[in-house]
């Protein structure tokens, strides 16, 4: 399975049926596994989702952007995966995330995590796009920390 790297994820209703469009999925199956994963009580792909949130926390804590998934020290745009890059937009904070666990990356735990995010974002917010345009470094900070509560439920 493949994730192509997006520039916006954006995440409308019924969200079942887009995140595989969305991540570049290969097929709506690993949707409904993730589905499974999330709603499940344990397993090594939801610990590892929490895990890239927490990481994702800390990232987002360090430095944090809208308007790109990245920026390095000058403000200037930068691949998240980019070692420049210094600032992250939710969104580019799971990609750098994601990117860095390389082979130790459960494939389906990105997309767990999009579940979490997605079940977090406030009504206020048509969507994570929304939210990534909008929200204040605490206000992200915030969205991972109900993902995270989340994915513990």
């Amino acid at each position: 399975m493949t994730v192509v790297p997006l520039l916006r994820l954006v995440i409308p209703p019924p969200l079942e049926e887009t995140l595989a469009d969305l991540l570049c999925l290969g097929s709506s199956a690993d949707v409904d596994d993730a589905r499974a994963l999330f709603a499940a009580d344990a397993g090594p792909e939801k610990t590892q989702a929490a895990d890239i949130l927490i990481c994702m926390a800390d990232l987002l804590a360090r430095g944090y952007t809208t308007g790109a998934d990245a920026r390095d020290v000058n403000g200037a745009r930068c691949a998240a995966t980019s070692p420049e890059a210094r600032y992250f937009s939710v969104v580019g904070a799971l990609f750098a995330v994601a990117s860095a666990l390389g082979s130790e990356l459960y494939p389906n735990a990105p997309l767990i995590v999009c579940f979490a995010l997605a079940a977090a974002v406030r009504p206020a917010w048509r969507d994570l796009e929304s939210a990534e345009k909008h929200a204040t470094q605490r206000e992200a900070l915030g969205l991972v920390d109900r993902a995270k509560r989340r994915l513990a439920a």
